[in-house]
């Protein structure tokens, strides 16, 4: 048999939605070291998102199922959508695996931090996006991905002297596609 070996994206909803003034989060927020929901306010549009406090660690996770047909060779690579009113300055971002197969603990241990520091736009509020390539130590088709975010405003790679604002996650990957 021959495979094709496909690019997919994986759409994740906003970090947050907002109607009527509430909101609600998208991604999980732990207990304590979480970033906040805002509503930022233009002239045309509002816009939803988790802010990341300057000067102190702030951390969402989110929970993925892979598909069946995950292509692991390929890796995975995590899209960061976000914001600053910050013009110059380096905001570091550091992305946490952890796999759950079918039988395992649902209680897993991260394997891998991955970071990478992304300048900020020279627009104040203007959208910036920055990729991480995850570590995928542990990943197989059609496991759990355990995913977790951070920024550590106290890093010394992260000397964006403002908070950051996260607009969305987007997940990478490529899936074997088995020819008959």
């Amino acid at each position: 048999m021959d495979g094709l070996i496909l690019p997919c994206r994986e759409y994740w909803p906003a970090a947050v939605q907002s109607e009527d003034g509430s909101y609600a989060v998208n991604l999980d927020l732990p207990d304590t070291n979480a970033p906040t929901e805002e509503l930022v306010v233009g002239t045309n549009q509002s816009l939803p998102v988790l802010r990341f406090p300057d000067a102190a660690v702030a951390k969402v996770r989110r929970w993925i199922r892979l598909p069946s047909d995950l292509y692991v060779a390929g890796g995975l690579a995590l899209q960061i959508f976000w914001r600053t009113v910050a013009t110059s300055g380096d905001v570091n971002w550091e992305a946490e695996t952890a796999f759950v197969d079918t039988g395992a603990s649902l209680d897993p241990t991260f394997t891998g931090a991955t970071e990478i520091a992304s300048p900020a736009e020279a627009v104040s509020g203007a959208l910036a996006k920055s990729s991480i390539d995850l570590d995928v130590t542990g990943a197989v088709a059609g496991a759990l991905l355990c995913l977790q975010l951070t920024r550590d405003a106290s890093d010394s790679d992260d000397n964006l002297v403002d908070a950051v604002d996260l607009i969305g996650i987007e997940l990478q990957y490529q899936r074997l596609v088995v020819l008959p």
